[in-house]
């Protein structure tokens, strides 16, 4: 991950908790827990929860990140902070209370853990952004109308070595010049906008209208792959128990002609709409 990159989604996490007001809520779940242990009898503390729970829980909802691009879902796994921002950090809350119904004080304790990860993540970002600042640092934010596509290409697989980095960089742009033919009528390339180091990102300009056209591929081939994979999972299974090889063999022919098959309707698909 490059500087303005990191400085891109410093802002937009903080723009996620500012939006959500995860740290204010989740302080005010906390503390109606301790009230709820230090006065176990009296029934408003326990509608207190209930109330912070209520406000939290619709806030993380509709949380901003929840709809990051898949590449910027991989940027937050790597820093570690995926687990603290929208969905996913309703998640681990609603997992705490289905564990801990009848057990408040444990449910302070690790609601009060996860609020200093929350509240330490948001504190450090202001400082992260005010340094950015006053060292004078872009960050890499998209104008309105543009676009980008993100290919990442794990080191293992080019074995960190830059010819056969290289040669990966040809094959994509190979593969991403027909869908710029496709809309534009022309094979014009693409403006590399960024590349990130620590996993091998490429970062593409595209106009939408090629950006779109690549996604819906994409997500076409990507829910041909998952029903394949489903296909190999039960032919593994078959084969455990000793299913005879020539009928495996029918079933393998299967899988090579249904992708062959959906490809091929992919690309018409693609190419008529």
């Amino acid at each position: 991950m490059n500087t303005e990159r990191l400085y891109a989604i410093a802002n937009a996490i903080l723009d996620d908790l500012k939006h959500t007001d995860a740290v204010r809520k989740i302080t005010e779940l906390r503390d109606a827990l301790k009230q709820q242990i230090s006065q176990p009898s009296q029934p408003q503390n326990q509608q207190n929860v209930s109330s912070a729970l209520e406000r939290l829980y619709p806030a993380l909802g509709e949380a901003p990140s929840n709809d990051f691009s898949p590449a910027w879902r991989q940027l937050l796994a790597d820093l570690g902070v995926d687990g603290l921002l929208g969905e996913q950090l309703n998640e681990r809350l609603q997992e705490i209370f289905s564990r801990n119904q009848i057990t408040p004080a444990t449910a302070h304790s690790e609601v009060d853990e996860l609020l200093k990860h929350v509240s330490s993540l948001q504190d450090n970002l202001r400082k992260l952004i005010e340094t950015f600042k006053i060292l004078k640092l872009d960050h890499d934010d998209l104008a309105p109308g543009d676009c980008e596509v993100g290919v990442l290409i794990p080191r293992r697989a080019v074995e960190n070595e830059l010819g056969i980095f290289g040669k990966e960089l040809t094959e994509i742009d190979r593969a991403f010049a027909p869908f710029d033919e496709l809309v534009t009528g022309s094979r014009s390339g693409f403006d590399i906008r960024s590349i990130s180091s620590s996993e091998l990102t490429v970062l593409l300009a595209a106009s939408p209208a090629v950006a779109a056209c690549i996604a819906k591929a994409v997500e076409k081939l990507l829910t041909i792959y998952k029903q394949v994979l489903e296909i190999r999972t039960l032919r593994k299974g078959l084969a455990e128990q000793k299913v005879p090889v020539d009928k495996l063999t029918d079933l393998d022919k299967h899988i090579n002609s249904h992708m062959d098959v959906e490809i091929r309707n992919i690309a018409g698909e693609v190419v008529t709409s």
